[in-house]
């Protein structure tokens, strides 16, 4: 298994040709400090407009239990000439702020709020295309995301005003996604944090994503889903047990099966603990982005005659909704700093 960073270069370099209008792409990591439980989200991202100037971005956000001053998210917008982007090797810039092989470095300010990061990651698993091969291959697909980072391995510093964060090898993520315009509605999870008896971290994930999408941009598509258990180098297939319309209830069951053993995925969703993010199409639409780092997951194995097997992550588990509309509940907004 190739696991060097720069082997991977491939999947994060940018699609878009430099020139052509209405397109997006962002690339994006969520992690978490096991000792804390506190949550991260980084994202840098570019939008070319259907009509306007071209505009690149710098997401932040952070869900630090016990501590609501270090809780903070935002998204800070630069002009064109401020993005630059390059293939080999990997090299994102964005403002004082850039993605590189094994490396994410950034600053900026949050509501008077000094917020800098200097993180250097490394690959666990093999790199996950999240869907089919066809979906990469044809110009139907609005919207394409894969994850090159599926489990990363992450050490540096996250500075939040006077709080500071030590990760030393902490588990996290890093994915990429591109094309016309965002899904219409999408459900996403991810969750890298499983520990086994003695402590010592399981190389393993489950992921999962339904959405629905708009066919050239006029008929609305039923939703499709797409999951992945990976566990001890085992691939499983993972399909949602909750329904679409009930997506929203707090809760998500997906169900697979490993050899003998049926597999039930169970996650939390807390509202109380998420933050909203306005994301802007191409064709400037705004569409809501329901996003928290620290919800509870839990995977357990059952095959006949023989007692379950359950491993859990609390707090420590990575999803979001996506909607046309904000949710009531989701009470925290991601200040939009240009």
């Amino acid at each position: 298994m190739e696991r060097a960073v720069t082997a991977l270069d491939s999947l994060k370099e940018m699609r878009w040709n430099g020139r052509s209008r209405g397109h997006f792409e962002a690339w994006y990591a969520t992690m978490n400090q096991v000792s804390s439980k506190a949550g991260f989200w980084i994202r840098y991202a570019m939008v070319a407009p259907r009509t306007g100037e071209n505009r690149a971005q710098v997401w932040f956000a952070s869900l630090v239990p016990g501590a609501s001053e270090a809780s903070v998210a935002a998204v800070q917008e630069y002009p064109p000439d401020q993005f630059n982007a390059s293939s080999t090797p990997f090299a994102l810039r964005v403002g004082p702020s850039s993605l590189e092989s094994g490396r994410m470095t950034g600053m900026m300010e949050i509501a008077g709020v000094p917020v800098t990061w200097d993180l250097v990651y490394e690959a666990v698993t093999d790199p996950l295309r999240n869907l089919p091969e066809v979906f990469y291959k044809t110009r139907w697909v609005a919207s394409s995301f894969l994850t090159p980072h599926p489990f990363m391995m992450i050490g540096g510093k996250i500075q939040i005003g006077f709080h500071t964060f030590i990760l030393n090898a902490d588990p996290g993520q890093q994915g990429h996604i591109w094309g016309r315009s965002h899904a219409e509605e999408w459900v996403w999870f991810h969750c890298s944090s499983f520990i086994q008896e003695g402590g010592d971290p399981i190389p393993a994930y489950v992921t999962g994503v339904m959405a629905r999408q708009r066919l050239l941009g006029r008929v609305l598509l039923p939703p499709l889903s797409f999951g992945h258990l990976v566990w001890n180098e085992k691939h499983v297939q993972i399909r949602p047990e909750t329904g679409w319309e009930k997506r929203w209830n707090g809760g998500w069951v997906w169900k697979g099966v490993a050899g003998d053993e049926d597999v039930t995925l169970s996650l939390v969703v807390p509202w109380a603990e998420m933050v909203l993010a306005p994301y802007r199409d191409p064709a400037s639409r705004t569409l809501y982005c329901h996003h928290t780092d620290v919800a509870d997951c839990t995977v357990e194995f059952r095959a006949p005659r023989k007692p379950p097997r359950v491993f859990r992550s609390m707090r420590m588990a990575h999803l979001e909704l996506g909607s046309r509309s904000p949710d009531a509940r989701v009470a925290r907004k991601v200040l939009i700093q240009t």
